[in-house]
């Protein structure tokens, strides 16, 4: 959550289309966060000009939970792809 501002920014100054998100060093349970990302960070994240977002999951169950829950959770106009590894992530996005 303390990251998102930062993304938004990149995001807006960049001019990106497209987001990689790498969790695989994400640990613990953050349903709290994967609510707020729903209703909150990625509504910002398509208005800021995202339309394909990568998600490569933690390799924490709990987490990859929480991920789920987020992703299920978002009507926010994005094209969300959930991953295990890093590069059929970055392929994918590449492809878009």
């Amino acid at each position: 959550m303390a990251g998102a501002p930062k993304v938004l920014e990149l995001l807006q100054q960049e001019r990106c289309a497209k987001v990689l998100n790498d969790n695989t060093r994400v640990s613990g349970l953050w349903a709290n966060a994967a609510q707020w990302g729903s209703d909150v960070f990625f509504p910002q994240l398509h208005a800021a000009g995202c339309r394909y977002f990568s998600w490569v999951y933690s390799p924490e169950h709990y987490s990859q939970l929480s991920a789920e829950l987020a992703l299920q959770q978002t009507a926010a106009g994005i094209i969300f792809m959930p991953f295990r590894d890093l590069a059929p992530a970055a392929a994918w996005l590449r492809s878009m």
